[in-house]
């Protein structure tokens, strides 16, 4: 139907959702298309390039590559996944995401609907990710799989940000007396990789891995104080106003003087905001060069942290975390 309704010196543009496990143009479609007029064929989001498809005069454009949000300039590639919602990923990569972000088993349907993939496609995938380890099956769900944790594991040992948070969080539990914990970001979320308990049990369990959200809890809150200005507007405007364990409600036009006034301070503190009853007082890692690489911090329960207290933690927490950062390899 499309080469059909072709028109001179047009351009087909093909959106194959970075699947590579399809064809999604032949040497039969392209040659109907240049005997109409055809220009140009490629997947989208598309620019053109000077190269042609073997054994036809039709120029094969190559998709923009490069992830995130759609940008002028960045390099463009030939031969390679396409963007899928704005980044560039194969479609096991939005499968493994899924099995990732559950909180609970999924059926194949389910997994379908979150990587918004057909369910043929994601049963191919599935297949494969369960002979490597990477997913599970029970039943007729699929969870994350034992590789998972191997990977997982690699990083903790040898990462050295991961190793050399262990000692230093350790060293904070006992001068404080407070759980002492460490997160990093990860895509527009913050992922505890560390953390050590202390003589003031929290009421509840936070496992190394849990991912949460940015805009809530301190730690959260000085990852997003020291983003770049279009990348804060970005997760921003995908933020409405957000009620508090504590009662109330987080505005989201409130939430840029509290990044302002993280960022001159130096440091964070929150009560009741994503757990009631629980404060947290954290301050940002920053490497030799001045680059974030984590947030660390200590927590407790309110009725154990006054504002003297508070007050306390404040210089200990941040002592930490410049000796900490003194301590990270600076990045390329």
């Amino acid at each position: 139907m499309t080469t059909t309704a072709l028109c001179d010196h047009e351009v087909i543009v093909i959106n194959g959702q970075g699947d590579q496990n399809r064809a999604v143009m032949g040497e039969l479609i392209a040659e109907r298309a240049r005997s109409r007029g055809c220009v140009g064929m490629g997947h989208r989001p598309s620019r053109p390039r000077h190269r042609r498809s073997p054994g036809n005069r039709v120029r094969r454009l190559g998709p923009r590559c490069q992830p995130g949000r759609p940008l002028q300039g960045r390099p463009r590639k030939i031969d390679v996944p396409v963007a899928v919602g704005g980044v560039v990923c194969a479609p096991g990569d939005l499968v493994v995401a899924a099995l990732q972000d559950a909180k609970q088993p999924l059926r194949l349907s389910e997994v379908a609907r979150h990587a918004s993939l057909h369910v043929a496609t994601v049963q191919r995938i599935l297949g494969v990710l369960l002979d490597r380890g990477y997913a599970a099956r029970i039943g007729d769900t699929y969870t994350a799989g034992p590789a998972a944790l191997a990977v997982a594991h690699a990083f903790m040992v040898t990462n050295p940000l991961s190793v050399l948070a262990q000692p230093t969080l350790q060293q904070l539990a006992a001068n404080t007396g407070f759980t002492a914990s460490m997160y990093v970001r990860v895509e527009n979320s913050r992922v505890l990789i560390a953390r050590v308990e202390s003589e003031h049990p929290l009421s509840y369990i936070l496992p190394v891995g849990e991912r949460l959200p940015l805009y809530l809890g301190g730690a959260g809150k000085t990852i997003l104080a020291h983003l770049g200005a279009e990348e804060l507007e970005t997760i921003l405007a995908g933020i409405g106003d957000v009620p508090l364990a504590g009662g109330g409600t987080l505005r989201k036009d409130e939430l840029p003087a509290q990044l302002d006034k993280i960022r001159s301070d130096g440091f964070a503190v929150s009560v009741s905001e994503r757990l009631f009853g629980i404060v947290s007082v954290t301050a940002p890692v920053r490497a030799a060069d001045g680059t974030l690489v984590a947030v660390l911090g200590v927590t407790g329960p309110t009725d154990a942290l006054d504002d003297a207290q508070i007050a306390h933690l404040i210089p200990e927490v941040r002592r930490a975390a410049t000796t900490l950062g003194a301590r990270v390899p600076v990045t390329g």
